[in-house]
C-alpha cells in the first residue's frame, strides 16, 4: 500500500512547473531538512560569556555555508586571538540578542 507523503501535492505542482517530465513519476522517498536560524536572522559568532576559551558559532544552515570562508577565518581568530577578530563582528555577538530582548 502506498503511504501518503505530507505536502506531496505541493512538490508535484512545483515539479510540474519546472520539470514536467518528473512530476508524474513515483515518489520513492522524501525527507525533511532542518533549517536553523537565530531570532534576528543573523549568525552567532562569539565566545562563550562564561568560558572565554569556548568559541560559539551558529552559521544557520545553507546561507552560512556560502560564507564559510569568512566564518572559518573569524572562528580561528576568536580561538587564537583571545576573542578578537580582524573584522567588526559586534552585530554577530551573542549579546545583541539580549539587547534586542530576543532571548
Amino acid at each position: 500500500m502506498h503511504q501518503s507523503i505530507p505536502h506531496s501535492k505541493v512538490l508535484r505542482d512545483g515539479l510540474a512547473k519546472f520539470l514536467p517530465c518528473a512530476s508524474q513519476g513515483a515518489m520513492l522517498q522524501a525527507c525533511t531538512c532542518v533549517f536553523t536560524n537565530t531570532p534576528d536572522g543573523d549568525f552567532i559568532i562569539d565566545t562563550n560569556p562564561q568560558h572565554q576559551d569556548v568559541v560559539l558559532c551558529s552559521a544557520c544552515s545553507g546561507h552560512g555555508f556560502k560564507m564559510s570562508n569568512v566564518v572559518g577565518k573569524l572562528l580561528v581568530e576568536l580561538a587564537l586571538q583571545e576573542g578578537t577578530t580582524s573584522l567588526d563582528i559586534e552585530f554577530l555577538r551573542l549579546q545583541r540578542l539580549r539587547q534586542k530582548k530576543l532571548v
